[in-house]
């Protein structure tokens, strides 16, 4: 499973193929899977990643066509390769086999690091951007956990809603999965709606975003406000996690703060019609506002 800022695209082993639906459950289109196997997807802001759980390889493919582009080896060691993540440019794989998560260099499939899954039966990843998090699926615990990608350690968790559940995909706000057998997908709350509704007051002591008037069509204020001075972070993603502009990461003193973003990418390229997340690190503490973002 994965999400393109827009639609839902699921892999179906049993079918053998790649479906895109929108986030209201209507096929709008779909196309071969690379083999025979297809378990996982992730979303590279461009590309879609199928893992295969026969060939034990994670292909490239274009996501109009459905065209392989490129492929890296799995990591696992028994006949399984299930859930993908993209985060940071990087791509993550677990299995139910193995019960690793790995992080793995996608040009190559070199493994950058690894840690165990917390349970035993290991299905599905995506990467929290919001959170800086790693979810994972166990079809055997019967549980979703929220984990440390740089320690492996459960944050937090919460039963499964389908006693079978495979991939995963975050929108942002909500967290997705799918049933196996049942073919259900689900859309669950976990406790971001809303985050970017709370107003602050713009005084020492509050930490957050004074609300943007969305839509915004061209250049947009951020205004933010933090109550202790230190190290501050402000990043743009689009709906899909990828970074797409750092605007600050800097020491700035407690207070009401203003900076601008020009509807660009990091490369100066104008970003495209949709929806982006601006995310405030600061005091160990995340904020995040949405921006509506049309030409």
């Amino acid at each position: 499973m994965a999400l393109d800022g827009t639609n839902l695209w699921i892999a179906s082993d049993g079918r053998d193929r790649i479906y895109k639906m929108d986030t209201l459950g209507n096929l709008l289109d779909s196309f071969p899977a690379p083999n025979t196997t297809a378990t996982g997807l992730c979303w590279d802001g461009q590309h879609l990643w199928c893992a295969d759980g026969g060939t034990i390889r994670i292909y490239k493919l274009d996501p109009a066509t459905g065209t392989i582009l490129d492929s890296i080896p799995g990591p696992g060691t028994q006949v399984s390769c299930e859930g993908l993540a993209w985060m940071n440019d990087t791509i993550w794989n677990t299995n139910w086999s193995n019960n690793t998560i790995w992080k793995l260099d996608p040009a190559t499939g070199n493994i950058w690091g690894q840690f165990a899954s917390p349970g035993n039966g290991s299905t599905g990843l995506t990467w929290d951007w919001h959170d800086n998090a790693l979810w994972n699926s166990d079809q055997l615990t019967d549980y979703i956990y929220k984990i440390n990608p740089v320690t492996g350690a459960v944050i937090t968790q919460f039963p499964c809603p389908d006693p079978e559940v495979q991939d995963l995909a975050f929108d942002g706000t909500y967290l997705w999965t799918c049933g196996w057998t049942s073919g259900m997908v689900y859309k669950m709350d976990i406790g971001y709606t809303g985050v970017d509704e709370l107003p602050v007051s713009g005084t020492v002591g509050t930490f957050g975003f004074v609300p943007l008037a969305n839509p915004v069509c061209g250049r947009s204020t951020i205004t933010y406000n933090t109550s202790l001075p230190g190290t501050v972070s402000l990043k743009v993603y689009d709906s899909a996690g990828r970074l797409i502009e750092t605007l600050l990461e800097g020491i700035e003193p407690a207070g009401t703060k203003s900076t601008s973003w020009d509807a660009k990418d990091g490369g100066n390229h104008a970003v495209t019609n949709g929806i982006y997340f601006i995310r405030l690190d600061a005091e160990g503490k995340t904020a995040t506002q949405k921006l509506v973002f049309i030409r």
